[in-house]
């Protein structure tokens, strides 16, 4: 797994305008925490507004940053596809 932490990785200051923008949700973004599993990207789980979310992001990458960034919210009943959104870096 890689050895960035999310904290230095993911702007949550930017992550909120970006949410604000698209209307996914209002206010802080809270109790962000890193979800565990075998992977290489980073996984950050997060509530904002009541609602959770997962945001994938790839490691630090040696090219510099053209890695993308997803977020996933959560709560969304089957058969529909769960959202996603890709978030410019």
């Amino acid at each position: 797994m890689s050895g960035d932490r999310w904290q230095d990785l993911v702007d949550l200051g930017k992550l909120r305008a970006w949410m604000d923008d698209r209307g996914l949700g209002g206010g802080p973004i809270e109790n962000p925490r890193r979800a565990g599993g075998r992977t290489q990207n980073i996984l950050l789980r997060f509530e904002r507004d009541g609602r959770g979310y997962v945001l994938r992001r790839s490691p630090r990458s040696p090219r510099g940053d053209g890695n993308a960034t997803t977020v996933v919210r959560r709560g969304c009943s089957a058969p529909s596809p769960v959202p996603t959104f890709r978030i410019p870096a």
